[in-house]
């Protein structure tokens, strides 16, 4: 059975390798808007006019040739069955989807595991586009299937947040901790953020260790963030979620 709505009037460069799956890193917002205007570019019949209702519905995220992915927390396998079900019907020739999996960083393990075959060797005319905050954060054989590539930002507020100190200076101090906690208002969403950049971090200091002691001191905490990005606070329970990951931290 085949779908006749997925049409493509010319490749641009981005995309010139034909590869079926890409991982763009950045910040979100950055990393939408390049999504936005690498799919206008890609679709639209005068490369990118920006006015045309091709343009326009990529922009509003309704152009029927880009499926757009985002988890409420992090990825459930459910979540992932438009992929599986729109790929049933095959593309006539020149027709081209796209799946994009905002926040790929919260793919998790058995997600991530279930997409590896589909990112390798999807249908003739599909494609992925990942987009992270960041690498570290993804298995690495989903990694290795992804041409990457990295989109700087110029600020980053979040890691000014009161709770950074607590997870990067070696803060055990649990009274301090529950004294900021109270004074604050970080979200669930912000949570996750914080923890991505804590992460981002850690491996930055990882590579940078030269002492067994540093190394160890990293790889714990790696595997601390890794564990929260699994399981994110549930609404309401933000706090309670820094509070566990601090005694988990510091255990």
């Amino acid at each position: 059975m085949v779908k006749q709505q997925h049409t493509l009037k010319k490749q641009p460069p981005v995309f010139a390798s034909k590869h079926p799956a890409y991982l763009w890193i950045g910040s979100m917002e950055q990393l939408n808007a390049k999504t936005i205007g690498e799919l206008q570019d890609f679709f639209c019949p005068t490369k990118g006019c920006k006015k045309c209702i091709t343009c326009i519905q990529i922009l509003n995220k309704q152009f029927h040739g880009a499926i757009w992915l985002k988890p409420e927390k992090k990825y459930k396998l459910q979540d992932l069955n438009t992929i599986f079900e729109t790929m049933a019907f095959g593309l006539e020739d020149n027709q081209h989807c796209f799946f994009i999996l905002q926040y790929a960083d919260y793919l998790g393990t058995s997600c991530g595991n279930k997409l590896l075959k589909s990112l390798e060797e999807p249908p003739e005319g599909y494609h992925f586009i990942l987009l992270a905050q960041h690498k570290e954060a993804l298995l690495p054989t989903i990694v290795s299937r992804c041409v990457a590539q990295y989109i700087h930002e110029k600020t980053n507020p979040i890691a000014q947040h009161p709770l950074y100190s607590f997870f990067t200076e070696q803060q055990k101090d649990p009274i301090a901790l529950q004294t900021t906690l109270f004074a604050s208002k970080i979200t669930e969403v912000e949570s996750m953020q914080l923890v991505n950049q804590l992460l981002q971090f850690w491996v930055s200091k990882l590579k940078k260790s030269k002492s067994e002691k540093t190394i160890t001191l990293c790889n714990h905490a790696l595997a601390c963030l890794r564990y929260a990005l699994e399981y994110p606070p549930m609404p309401g329970s933000a706090k309670i979620f820094w509070k566990n990951l601090f005694l988990h931290f510091y255990k």
